[in-house]
């Protein structure tokens, strides 16, 4: 039940980097995590799993200094869910009508 998902719920704020998660781990939070609510139904997202020497780089490059014409300081609190002038992509609003349809 969602009380007792609410319940057993932890914050995890330090992680082993050196121990992987398994496989058949993050396979099975990806497939609960695609049943995740969307704002307007649309699933705006994308899902990329690295391991290896990709992730290796991908750290890399996230570490690196941000160029001199970012913007000093974290990044913004508050973000829109649906694009400006809800211009959604096509996919998505297209996804969006059909469901429209069917209810």
């Amino acid at each position: 039940s969602v009380t007792s998902a609410m319940r057993s719920r932890i914050s995890t704020r330090a992680f082993l980097p050196d121990k992987p998660v398994p496989l058949d781990v993050i396979k099975e939070i990806l497939e609960v995590a695609c049943r995740a609510p969307s704002g307007g139904n649309t699933q705006p997202w994308h899902l990329y799993v690295t391991a290896g020497e990709a992730r290796k780089e991908l750290i890399r490059a996230l570490s690196r200094p941000r160029s001199s014409d970012t913007p000093p300081g974290p990044a913004p609190l508050t973000y829109s869910v649906y694009p400006p002038g809800n211009a959604a992509p096509a996919a998505f609003a297209e996804r969006r009508r059909k469901l429209a349809h069917e209810m």
